[in-house]
């Protein structure tokens, strides 16, 4: 469900970056509290009689009336890159979209075009075999579709589009982005990240660099085997999997909040406060419950949610990477007292040289006595 909220967002923002005149959008905002997301949204004045687009009964009926506003559909979805698809589960109702089929368009009791649940915006990737129905929320970023180089379809691998006659081909296409985002994009990015790391003087964001070349943070794994593999910088694997380690801690404490909300059903903050403080004495120590909670829990999270795949090597290599970063950090805290205690006997000289009105005006720097008394 918090996926799916996310997914409402990131949808709702693609629409408005179009800027398409004459098609109203909601205010919206996600909130999260207690491991639950809730999604805050702007009343419209839309009811199931105003519906012109899409379909709000799974398939059953699929409308595309207003051809004004079909228009200004085939426009946004040109300028996604989505491919237009024929969608419906009766023969009787068949429709071409070039949104997702439950992506839904209003004629709202104004007069005015408005739009409507947003979750599948974005065409999904190539469903994980393991997973219950993931087209419906492990999504392409918007900056790979859009960057793509060709159009794809937000219904592929789902019933809305049993009865189209691309429909293979719609899948296969979804396939084959899947294909390159995995084999040709990450494996690139593995070595501009590498770089980025080696070069960069000042912190580096993961998931920023990761969205801007349209690469989900679900791929970290992937990106982490590709990073360990061409050695260029271990220390970039190191940061990779320390992004994933706090990503499971942080959707292990949402899971643990929900369940404890769904059991004490009480307003106060102190059960919640001991549950923060039970997790990080997990996360922190080493004794046999905190080993546990890793092993069940943090690497087991890494695997299923992240396709982490770490090795003895990986480790091996992380392990060298740290004591060279140790090293360097040692070797610049000692150029830096270095280079204080160098200031340090400068101003001490200095200040030999000034007269009573110059220190009187605090221009003087402080000598320390041996007994810790203070002159100057």
């Amino acid at each position: 469900a918090a996926k799916v909220a996310g997914h409402e967002l990131k949808g709702l923002i693609s629409y408005f970056n179009l800027g398409v005149d004459g098609v109203g959008l909601p205010l919206m905002a996600l909130v999260d509290f207690r491991g639950f997301r809730v999604i805050a949204m702007s009343l419209l004045p839309v009811g199931p009689k105003t519906l012109i687009y899409g379909t709000a009964d799974g398939g059953k009926t699929v409308l595309a009336q207003n051809p004004k506003f079909n228009v200004l559909m085939k426009k946004a979805g040109k300028r996604l890159n989505l491919s237009p698809h024929i969608c419906g589960r009766n023969k009787t109702s068949l429709k071409r979209l070039w949104s997702a089929a439950d992506v839904e368009g209003h004629m709202g009791y104004d007069g005015q075009f408005y739009l409507l649940d947003f979750s599948r915006t974005l065409p999904p990737t190539r469903p994980d075999p393991k997973k219950r129905l993931p087209h419906l929320y492990e999504m392409f970023r918007s900056e790979f579709v859009e960057q793509y180089s060709q159009s794809l379809c937000s219904d592929a691998y789902s019933g809305f589009i049993v009865r189209d006659p691309s429909q293979f081909e719609h899948n296969k296409q979804s396939d084959e982005a899947s294909r390159h985002l995995e084999e040709d994009i990450i494996p690139l990015f593995a070595k501009e990240f590498s770089g980025l790391v080696l070069s960069s003087s000042t912190d580096v964001r993961i998931t920023e660099e990761m969205h801007t070349k349209g690469i989900n943070m679900r791929y970290l794994g992937l990106l982490f085997k590709h990073v360990m593999e061409i050695r260029m910088c271990p220390f970039a694997g190191y940061l990779l999997l320390l992004e994933g380690i706090f990503r499971v801690l942080k959707r292990t404490l949402r899971k643990w909040f929900r369940d404890s909300v769904k059991v004490l059903q009480i307003p106060l903050e102190i059960p919640y406060q001991s549950l923060v403080v039970k997790i990080l004495n997990s996360f922190f120590s080493s004794n046999p419950i905190s080993q546990e909670f890793w092993q069940n829990t943090i690497l087991a999270g890494l695997e299923d949610h992240f396709r982490f795949s770490i090795t003895e090597t990986d480790i091996g290599h992380i392990a060298f990477a740290l004591s060279e970063e140790k090293a360097k950090a040692d070797k610049a805290a000692q150029a830096d007292g270095a280079a204080d205690d160098s200031k340090k006997i400068k101003k001490k000289k200095s200040t030999k040289s000034f007269t009573k009105d110059q220190i009187s005006t605090g221009t003087s720097f402080e000598v320390q006595s041996p007994a810790g008394g203070g002159g100057g």
